[in-house]
């Protein structure tokens, strides 16, 4: 422990932290069934990271480099489950439920990874594959 100054100017913490990474990317889903489920995973080299969390967001558009646009935060509620954790889920889901949706894992230590965004699209009439 430093007692003096001039011993607290050479004190530096230092940690071998890396960013987390994106495992599985989101997959884009179009769908007319009311269910539908976004599945994401990020992980660290433990255990280093600690316990990461996450935050899904919500766009309606993306630019050129696949960003979400003006994004928002998602929240539980309604059919909306899972927004603070790797998986968000719909249970019954809806036209509005429509758009851009990623991921953003941090680690204790701040450091973040945000996945590609995927587009997530209910329709109501049959499509075509």
């Amino acid at each position: 422990m430093a007692t003096t100054f001039d011993e607290a100017s050479l004190t530096t913490l230092s940690t071998n932290a890396v960013p987390p990474v994106i495992v599985y990317q989101p997959v884009g889903v179009q769908s007319n069934f009311p269910t539908a489920v976004l599945k994401i995973s990020a992980v660290g080299q433990w255990p280093r990271l600690g316990t990461m969390t996450y935050q899904w967001q919500v766009a309606s558009a993306t630019n050129i480099a696949g960003q979400l646009i003006s994004p928002s935060n998602v929240t539980d509620g309604g059919d909306i489950t899972g927004s603070g954790t790797s998986v968000l889920s719909f249970s019954s889901a809806a036209v509005g439920d429509s758009g851009y949706y990623a991921l953003t894992a941090t680690t204790p230590y701040g450091l973040s990874v945000t996945s590609s965004a995927s587009k997530f699209a209910i329709v109501t009439v049959p499509f075509r594959r």
